[in-house]
């Protein structure tokens, strides 16, 4: 064998791992979309999109679990999740929460799950058991629950300043810590 040739196996082999590794990310993050749905009992696709964490948004294009993954610099792939919540449907105001979720996929087959910013990630052992993945939206919703808590709490003079959370991408909190250190 030359060593192009040895080269070019290299290359061949790298390329179908590649497709492989791929494959099983775009369907394990159908899987997190379609497990976190249904945790939040979401039946209405107004309430959400997918997007991608690695470039910038198309405005009026739809992604898909697949399109909106990518394999990150950290060794894991990366979902974006945009979930807006609503005081009454189809009406303002309206309160986006971006949620970075992020997996690998470990030797023994299981996967690593949690997400950007929060401190938590699960082991997922079996794809079939949603329950699995249950753990991560816990921690989801107990963070974006705490933190319309500590809101109310500032808005009653309980706090002099909001935290934030890293994983919630919400203007108006912005605008109020910047008028409060202003």
């Amino acid at each position: 064998m030359s060593k192009f040739t040895e080269l070019c196996s290299a290359y061949t082999e790298f390329q179908n791992k590649l497709s492989d590794t791929r494959l099983a990310a775009f369907n394990f993050s159908s899987l997190v979309i379609k497990n976190y749905l249904d945790y939040l009992g979401i039946d209405n696709v107004e309430t959400y999109k997918l997007i991608p964490l690695d470039k910038d948004e198309k405005l009026n294009t739809k992604y898909t679990p697949a399109g909106a993954t990518h394999l990150g610099d950290d060794g894991f792939w990366h979902l974006g999740f945009v979930l807006t919540v609503y005081k009454d449907s189809n009406t303002y105001p309206q309160s986006p929460f971006q949620i970075d979720f992020k997996f690998r996929k470990n030797d023994d087959g299981s996967y690593t799950f949690g997400v950007d910013s929060i401190d938590f990630a699960t082991k997922i052992t079996s794809l079939s058991n949603s329950n699995e993945f249950t753990p991560v939206f816990d921690k989801i919703q107990e963070c974006i629950l705490g933190h319309f808590k500590e809101f109310e709490d500032f808005l009653v003079g309980k706090h002099d300043k909001m935290s934030s959370i890293g994983f919630i991408q919400e203007g108006i909190f912005a605008k109020i810590n910047s008028e409060k250190n202003a």
